[in-house]
């Protein structure tokens, strides 16, 4: 359901960059809004209706502690960093998250400016929307995945495809 809301938002978002005319909202006025600022002033909107939602009809999750003992906040941290303490891999696997979020990141901030054209303004909605496409396959195609083999070789196959990519990227540019 997330990727589908994903989709539609970048659908949505598409939409409106190319049917609301980008303009002050009132003669005179120095506040704009339309064309580019519309899936902003969207995501703004539906902020503000989430968290009328959330302050209405969630109740507060704080969990089932084990053995039914109440602990404070500082004595949850002091315990998660005590297994952190205990067992390298999750030191391993929290660096791997790390730097392949970093270049995700390092990606994500770049992608709008490699595609800019002054003469045809690329459709970022629907490049996003297909973004949001691609990362649903990839989920389900890890959801598979996981029935065939183990989280070690899948986490390896998805470093490795990372890296392949970017490879393909520096290289086609150069």
């Amino acid at each position: 359901l997330m990727y589908v809301v994903a989709i539609l938002s970048g659908l949505i978002a598409q939409f409106v960059v190319e049917n609301v005319p980008f303009e002050p909202i009132s003669e005179g006025s120095h506040i704009w809004m339309g064309g580019f600022l519309c899936p902003f002033d969207i995501a703004i909107v539906s902020l503000l209706c989430g968290a009328v939602h959330i302050a209405v009809c969630w109740d507060e999750n704080y969990g089932a502690i084990e053995g039914g003992a109440d602990m404070s906040v500082t004595e949850v941290f002091r315990v998660g960093l005590n297994e952190f303490a205990k067992d390298r891999r999750l030191w391993l696997l929290g660096c791997v998250v790390a730097c392949f979020e970093g270049s995700m990141f390092a990606f994500v901030f770049n992608w709008t400016p490699a595609l800019e054209d002054k003469e045809t303004p690329p459709p970022l909605g629907l490049i996003f929307a297909a973004f949001m496409m691609a990362c649903m396959c990839g989920s389900c195609l890890s959801t598979i995945a996981g029935k065939y083999c183990d989280a070690h070789l899948k986490l390896t196959v998805v470093c490795l495809a990372g890296v392949a990519s970017f490879f393909v990227i520096v290289f086609a540019t150069a």
